[in-house]
């Protein structure tokens, strides 16, 4: 109906994709009929993977062809994937194209491997420097100038204004915690949604 908006629907990762993909492949490569194969890895299969594809084999058991059950989950499928099979069945070729297609998603989920790897050090170098910092500011800071003030010499204006930063260190702390965690956590979950969007 006009105006009726589809419900929104999680999009597939690179790993699922990947799945996916290769049960194309193996059901092509078989012949095995789509629907068929897709509804029994659906059954077979649990959570979101199993799910899409029990829809995509429900939508060829209708008579959808793939590129017609594929433009059906579209809020899922990346459109760059829609194309490259559309244009593999249009060659005769649609094995080919799956095999490229597997193989350019598997090197994506391996260079975001990398990419994470790379990202954990100077994660933990960050973190560990921001303990540290609490720690100073919270623990030494003061006791330098109780010891500056018990020789009655005068702190500099550095470390007074650290030991000032120590005392609403539990107002500020926190709240930086938070946020190096949040970080991490968006920088995971953007590679486990990334899917071929930005391909």
């Amino acid at each position: 109906m006009p105006g009726t908006e589809r419900p929104s629907a999680p999009g597939v990762s690179l790993e699922q994709l990947v799945a996916l993909n290769d049960e194309l492949l193996a059901l092509v490569a078989t012949g095995v009929p789509l629907d068929e194969g897709l509804l029994d890895l659906g059954r077979d299969m649990p959570g979101r993977l199993g799910a899409l594809s029990t829809s995509l084999g429900e939508h060829l058991n209708r008579g959808a062809t793939l590129p017609q059950a594929l433009a059906a989950e579209d809020l899922r499928f990346p459109a760059a994937y829609r194309a490259v099979v559309v244009a593999g069945l249009r060659a005769g070729r649609l094995p080919v194209a799956l095999e490229g297609l597997a193989g350019f998603a598997r090197g994506l989920v391996e260079l975001r491997r990398v990419t994470t790897l790379a990202f954990a050090y100077p994660w933990t170098v960050v973190v560990l420097a921001y303990l540290l910092f609490v720690f100073f500011v919270v623990e030494i800071a003061p006791r330098f100038l109780a010891a500056f003030g018990s020789f009655r010499l005068a702190p500099g204006s550095l470390l007074t204004a650290l030991a000032a930063i120590g005392q609403w260190a539990w107002l500020w702390g926190p709240s930086g915690g938070v946020a190096l965690v949040a970080a991490a956590l968006f920088w995971l979950r953007a590679g486990r949604s990334a899917g071929l969007e930005g391909a």
